[in-house]
């Protein structure tokens, strides 16, 4: 589940583990900005897209805690350790925020994306990807690229967050020289 957006994982999660209101008093503690909101599981949300509008976060939000994650002690360090590194498994030519980096840029990225469902009207409900980017100076961010209800495809909204993450990193990387 945390290498790739897996819905059986977080279903299994959520059926097995933790409910979705558990989860969402969870993760309201670990943050000051509060704007997100986690009512359904997956399978609720393939019954009926819209309630796909109810499990809602901030840009902020979402990059806020994943700073926090990558930064503070949220959890048994070990447990921490191995979601970062799980995060961190990704290749740094992915289609998204990672889009933004070369291989041989001595960038360190770990990033958690998802998508949402396309209405029969051709919208795509939501396009997102979150990050902890550590540039080659030490110097570290997290961004939070959330799209929701795009007119186009799942690549076009992919290379648009792909294009925000370069300006913000062509931006910090030309502060550090």
């Amino acid at each position: 589940m945390l290498l790739v957006s897996d819905n059986n994982a977080s279903n299994i999660l959520f059926d097995r583990i933790v409910t979705p209101a558990k989860t969402d008093s969870i993760l309201r503690s670990m943050v000051v900005n509060k704007q997100f909101s986690i009512r359904w599981r997956e399978a609720d949300m393939h019954r009926d897209n819209v309630r796909s509008y109810d499990n809602v976060t901030s840009p902020l939000a979402a990059a806020e805690l994943m700073y926090r994650v990558f930064n503070d002690s949220l959890l048994r360090a070990g447990d921490q350790q191995f979601i970062c590194e799980q995060m961190g498994r990704t290749s740094l030519t992915n289609n998204r925020i990672g889009g933004a980096f070369d291989e041989d840029s001595g960038v360190k990225f770990a990033h958690k994306s998802g998508s949402g469902y396309v209405t029969p009207e051709g919208v795509l409900i939501a396009c997102n990807d979150v990050a902890y980017v550590r540039l080659p100076s030490g110097l570290n961010y997290a961004l939070a690229v959330l799209i929701r209800d795009f007119m186009g495809t799942e690549e076009s909204a992919s290379a648009l967050i792909a294009n925000i993450s370069k300006v913000i990193y062509k931006s910090l990387s030309a502060t550090e020289n």
